[in-house]
């Protein structure tokens, strides 16, 4: 499935959710934590989310993702992110952001980090 934001694949009971944006700020995180929760309300709450087309994550873009992984948490589920650009994985270590998140080297490793 796809929406303007994400598009979505169900892999052994997990929503695999690919982030379709370059950014994730203040303009793109509203619509793709709509996106992802629409689906995960449907599908369950694990969810690989990949980031691999995301370039610039501001800290509204953290936000969301910190929204999603609370929101999996408190439905019995998981969110597991893959795909992070290097650059962006260096911001998330600096600030210890990267200590909230389960991070998946690729989307296999992903899928089974969110069963």
């Amino acid at each position: 499935a796809e929406t303007s934001h994400i598009s979505t694949t169900m892999i052994d009971k997990v929503l695999v959710a690919r982030v379709e944006r370059e950014k994730l700020g203040d303009y793109e995180s509203p619509g793709v934590q709509n996106d992802v929760t629409q689906a995960a309300q449907k599908l369950g709450w694990r969810i690989a989310l990949d980031l691999s087309p995301v370039g610039l994550l501001s800290s509204s873009g953290l936000g969301l993702l910190l929204t999603l992984s609370k929101l999996c948490k408190a439905n019995s589920g998981k969110l597991v992110l893959f795909g992070v650009k290097p650059e962006i994985m260096a911001v998330m270590k600096v600030t210890k952001v990267d200590r909230l998140f389960t991070l998946a080297a690729d989307q296999a490793a992903a899928v089974r980090a969110a069963s």
